[in-house]
């Protein structure tokens, strides 16, 4: 079975066979050594694709061992009439209608539980894969490998019949199978990367790019690629799961600003939608690491930034980490007694020392930059943070002071609790 290698090391055959450009005949053989169980490849017209089996698996006296010894069953095209009927009669192609998953069903021929996954182009179901369970359902490592297997099928029938009239079609295929890639390996994306003629530079980051709100009307992301296409020429591109996901690609020292950073902030602009955007990074084994963090950032500008389009991971890992923690913990729990008393202060007797007291450390405790920002005189401003330090009990020169204090005002704000 699938456990006898490394999940890891089954991956890595898996993506081998497709690189090698034998077809879907050879990657259904390097699967069926992963597995060791059978495994047919149909199309939409019960053609056989690609199949492998071994009888030797069961016992002789099974119904899928009398169906798979039989000489007719090597030399059939088509699947026949009795396999077409037993597909119909356990709904299998209605089930995967319905579903990108796996799917298990119980074959009224071989009379044995079987797994099915659907492949897909452009959304279109146009075959299936099915492979026997009988007596030993696949493990949670054996069934992430299958749904491996079933990606990579799809990619080759990608590659075969629409590389050559809609490259942009396969590129949206490899690059959503390179965000989901669960065992990274370095060389093996280099030669995936090299079949679309697209080499890694030394500044690479993750946009995601989705609506604001969640209940808003969702515009066609194709759509919204499409007003980005001009533009990302030497960068990958898909629509993911409502989202369109950019891997832009920067050659020399560039980063994402210039024009396409403009582009990116219209096309949102005009279709009320936020980005997130991850960190730098030069290697390709973190791309899935990247794609989470600027899913991440998206999440954090859609629930507590107004005021900005694009959002840098970097500037909101703080919302995103007090976030993590405000769902399993009481994040008022966090905020330091001292700024709770000011708060508190400032509700008995309406004034607004906690937002002053923001707008101070957001800069740099700069009382001239602080004053300017508040419209208000140098004169009234020391009065305020005299009273501040006075019901804070501290002097504001303790960098361990001003750390608690910021972060208390920081989880105050994103509960909603710190307004101007």
């Amino acid at each position: 079975m699938a456990g006898k290698k490394s999940s890891q090391s089954n991956y890595r055959l898996l993506t081998e066979a497709l690189l090698s450009d034998k077809g879907i005949r050879h990657l259904t053989d390097a699967a069926f050594s992963v597995f060791h169980r059978p495994i047919v490849v149909i199309d939409s017209s019960y053609k056989y694709l690609a199949k492998k089996f071994d009888p030797g698996l069961f016992p002789e006296d099974s119904p899928v061992y009398h169906y798979l010894s039989s000489g007719d069953i090597w030399n059939q095209e088509f699947l026949n009439k009795k396999g077409i009927e037993a597909l119909k009669k356990d709904r299998v192609r209605e089930l995967l209608q319905h579903t990108t998953g796996i799917v298990r069903f119980h074959h009224s021929v071989f009379d044995c539980d079987c797994v099915a996954a659907g492949l897909r182009i452009k959304n279109t179901l146009v075959a299936y894969v099915i492979m026997i369970e009988a007596d030993d359902p696949l493990s949670k490592e054996e069934q992430d490998l299958f749904e491996t297997f079933r990606d990579l099928l799809c990619q080759e029938l990608q590659k075969n019949q629409l590389y050559q009239n809609n490259r942009d079609e396969y590129i949206s295929y490899l690059l959503m199978d390179l965000l989901n890639n669960k065992y990274p390996d370095a060389e093996t994306i280099r030669r995936r990367l090299e079949t679309v003629d697209f080499e890694p530079a030394h500044h690479m980051c993750v946009v995601v790019i989705r609506k604001r709100l969640e209940e808003e009307e969702l515009p066609s992301m194709e759509l919204v690629l499409n007003q980005l296409r001009g533009p990302l020429s030497g960068h990958m591109y898909a629509v993911i799961e409502k989202s369109v996901v950019l891997l832009l690609n920067f050659k020399e020292n560039k980063r994402f600003d210039g024009r396409l950073f403009e582009v990116v902030q219209q096309v949102c602009e005009n279709n009320d939608l936020i980005a997130g955007v991850s960190n730098d990074f030069q290697d390709m084994t973190q791309l899935t690491r990247q794609y989470r963090l600027a899913k991440r950032a998206a999440l954090v500008c859609q629930r507590y930034v107004e005021d900005h389009r694009i959002i840098f991971y970097d500037d909101v890992f703080d919302l995103a980490l007090l976030e993590y923690c405000d769902r399993h913990y009481n994040l008022m729990d966090f905020v330091h007694s001292s700024v709770v008393n000011l708060m508190e202060y400032d509700e008995k007797y309406g004034t607004n020392y906690l937002y002053t007291f923001w707008v101070y450390t957001e800069n740099a405790c700069n009382t001239n930059a602080t004053a300017s920002k508040m419209f208000v005189h140098k004169n009234t401003l020391a009065y305020r943070l005299g009273k501040i330090k006075e019901i804070l009990g501290s002097d504001l020169t303790s960098g361990k002071d001003l750390f608690a204090f910021q972060l208390s005002m920081r989880i105050l704000r994103m509960l909603g609790k710190l307004e101007k």
